[in-house]
């Protein structure tokens, strides 16, 4: 990513907590390769936009996974015009100035406490699996 400015708005607070839970699973190591994430306060915002030197940009509400571009009913318009392209890069400048800038330290922060709840989800699974073992009488 040598050269690129990649800034990534999240919304400060997800509607769907499982959600919101995939989509910082990469934060921490996106933010050692250079990444700038950015909280956004509310309302909600279900968009996506990309912005390749302000030329060039793809908006719509698709998330961009081969799943969701599968599964999903949604739009995505690619532009080829600078001029709108400015215009997106005003718009997304804004919501980065409004946005609450996620430190690197937070990212660290954030990937230990994702470790210790990964491990208590597969514990619990554990237990789960153990207890009904003991119920059936199974070793």
């Amino acid at each position: 990513l040598r050269g690129v400015d990649v800034r990534i708005v999240l919304p400060e607070v997800n509607n769907l907590p499982p959600v919101a839970w995939a989509a910082t699973a990469q934060l921490p190591l996106m933010l050692e390769r250079g990444c700038r994430f950015f909280r956004s306060p509310g309302p909600f915002d279900h968009s996506k936009l990309l912005i390749v030197d302000e030329v060039w940009s793809l908006v719509g509400s698709a998330n961009w996974d081969p799943r969701s571009f599968r599964l999903n009913f949604e739009f995505n318009l690619e532009c080829y015009d600078r001029d709108l392209a400015s215009h997106l890069a005003r718009l997304a400048d804004d919501k980065v100035t409004r946005g609450r800038p996620v430190t690197r330290e937070a990212g660290i922060a954030l990937s230990v406490t994702r470790r210790r709840c990964d491990r208590s989800i597969v514990c619990s699974f554990r237990s789960r699996e153990n207890r009904q073992r003991s119920r059936s009488g199974a070793r």
